[in-house]
């Protein structure tokens, strides 16, 4: 079995690497952890600084994205699970359900920042878009559920914002 794991890195993602970790290890699963640099993000730094000086903020920024994720992944390793790593760029829910077909991903889990309003609707629902399309089944977390797996907890029903089939 194969977790696609697609974090912002963000504090409100610790929960989703957390409930992602529990679960591979009870399932015996690999898991495959995804960080994609926001493709608005590349333009805003050509635009805003000489062209040498872009290329080197955009290697800075894979490199400290890489360097994360390999964090969040020795995290996850230190406890016997196989876990890969990746980080693109491109628009986050289309490299989310790419990754989900490319690597045959059986479960997607990942956390939501639960906007709503004018934020949703400029910055776009990621979570619900992966959630409309995937290939497979989805878990959104927005808040930390503890070591529900640890004690025995119903995930799918009390500690999971959507599960998509």
């Amino acid at each position: 079995m194969r977790i696609l794991l697609p974090t912002d890195l963000a504090p409100i993602s610790a929960p989703a690497i957390e409930y992602a970790g529990e679960l591979a290890a009870r399932l015996g699963a690999s898991v495959h952890v995804l960080h994609i640099l926001d493709h608005l993000l590349a333009p805003t730094v050509a635009w805003a600084t000489p062209a040498a000086a872009a290329v080197d903020l955009r290697a800075r920024l894979y490199a400290d994205a890489r360097r994360a994720v390999h964090g969040v992944a020795a995290g996850l390793g230190a406890s016997g699970l196989t876990v890969q790593e990746e980080v693109c760029a491109g628009n986050p829910a289309a490299e989310i359900l790419r990754a989900a077909c490319e690597t045959h991903s059986d479960l997607i889990v990942m956390a939501t920042h639960g906007r709503s309003g004018l934020a949703r609707l400029v910055l776009g629902s990621t979570a619900e878009h992966v959630v409309k399309h995937s290939p497979c089944p989805v878990i959104t977390l927005s808040e930390p559920v503890g070591s529900a797996l640890a004690a025995g907890g119903e995930p799918y029903e009390a500690r999971a914002r959507g599960v998509s089939a």
